[in-house]
């Protein structure tokens, strides 16, 4: 794999492009305070997100919680975020560097990603104009939730490349899964929301800043 030469950049959003922690945060522990619930710390966080909200809620709930008050907690949430999913919201330093490089080099970009794909758009297209993405594609009705590789092959036909001519991004035991499950030459980076779960999940390509990704697209 490492022999062929890479045509497609594919990227985790959460943790990997964007710095989405403290709005996420805020926006559960919105969603906790209507019904009466313990809130989190926004750093709690780092460890509950990346596998879908509902999943997060569930995870940060006390136990023995209903499934009819996940359920409104989910919809707060939702309101909450809505309104809120940008206040915080930054690219990592140097990922707006790294894809200019990208695309001069003529890579082609996209995104999967277990956050809602209306949100994962409008945060790519406000935070990161100006980089196309063959497809920015999400959880959504339909689409399993990573690590399942259906966003992988979704991603592939979209960009027109084989799994082995794909360099895949992300932060979390979770993108590593994926990646493998995908066929993806796989890169874990250590500025995201779980770096040390990668090692234990099998890292075997870490970077700590975005420029130290340029090499593997050589």
């Amino acid at each position: 794999m490492a022999n062929i030469s890479k045509k497609a950049v594919f990227f985790d959003l959460d943790g990997t492009l964007l710095n989405t922690l403290y709005d996420l945060g805020a926006c559960l522990n919105a969603g906790f305070a209507s019904e009466g619930l313990p809130e989190l710390r926004l750093e709690e966080y780092r460890q509950i997100v990346g596998n879908g909200i509902r999943t997060s809620i569930r995870r940060s709930a006390p136990e023995g919680t209903n499934e009819e008050i996940l359920r409104r907690i989910k919809e707060e949430f939702d309101r909450q975020y809505e309104a809120h999913f940008m206040d915080r919201t930054v690219p990592y330093p140097g990922i707006p560097e790294f894809l200019a490089q990208a695309k001069k080099r003529g890579l082609v970009f996209a995104v999967t990603t277990n956050k809602q794909t209306s949100f994962a758009r409008a945060l790519i297209a406000r935070l990161l104009p100006g980089h196309a993405f063959a497809l920015i594609q999400g959880q959504e009705d339909g689409v399993p939730a990573k690590p399942d590789p259906a966003m992988g092959r979704m991603a592939c036909e979209a960009a027109g490349v084989s799994p082995e001519e794909v360099l895949y991004i992300g932060d979390s035991a979770v993108d590593l899964a994926f990646g493998k499950a995908c066929g993806f030459c796989t890169v874990g980076v250590l500025w995201g929301f779980r770096p040390d779960e990668l090692l234990p999940s099998g890292a075997t390509r870490l970077v700590s800043h975005p420029a130290q990704l340029l090499p593997f697209l050589d």
